[in-house]
């Protein structure tokens, strides 16, 4: 048997109590089709001939031939459902993945953003861009401590950010920029 339709065709088949000229006849087409197909020889029959293999044995295709949409990839930031997956992707890592796996992810999410937005001047990227941040750098780390009574930048974010290089780092070098923040300094009024 060789994929998963063939198996689905043959004990739907099997259930009925039918044979396979009997499943063909059913169906309108030629025994060599209906066992080509339920052999997995034919991978991807017609449309129409799915539809009548299916109505043949009392199914609706989708029972046989399971649609799924392509596989999306990290790079593909034109697909609608690219930034729910990869909000999705990174909330699974940051509950089951290992540290290494969640570094991993987020210096990649870094780079394909870096590539969206080199200039790093666009918001629409912002929430994704701290997602990659905190896989990279790690949840653990606090970006703002409370030091006499005032909130500041964490020594261990600055530490843990500063060693970073590559775009998250880039990155917040440019937002920082863009408020007029210099790096590692607060404004006081």
């Amino acid at each position: 048997m060789a994929n998963r339709a063939a198996q689905a065709i043959e004990e739907l088949r099997s259930e009925l109590g039918m044979n396979r000229a009997e499943a063909a006849r059913a169906a309108g087409v030629s025994t060599a089709t209906w066992s080509a197909i339920e052999s997995g020889a034919t991978e991807r029959p017609h449309p129409a001939t799915k539809v009548r293999v299916a109505r043949a044995l009392g199914v609706p295709p989708s029972r046989i031939w399971r649609h799924r949409p392509a596989s999306l990839h990290l790079a593909d930031v034109e697909d609608p459902r690219w930034e729910r997956a990869v909000r999705s992707a990174a909330q699974r890592l940051s509950r089951e993945g290992t540290p290494e796996q969640r570094k991993r992810f987020g210096e990649q999410l870094a780079g394909v953003l870096d590539c969206v937005d080199p200039r790093g001047l666009s918001t629409r990227w912002d929430s994704l861009w701290e997602i990659a941040g905190s896989l990279v750098i790690g949840p653990h780390v606090s970006p703002i401590d409370l030091v006499d009574g005032r909130l500041v930048e964490s020594a261990a974010y600055t530490a843990a950010s500063a060693t970073r290089s590559g775009p998250v780092s880039a990155r917040r070098g440019a937002v920082q920029a863009r408020r007029g923040t210099p790096r590692g300094r607060s404004q006081r009024r």
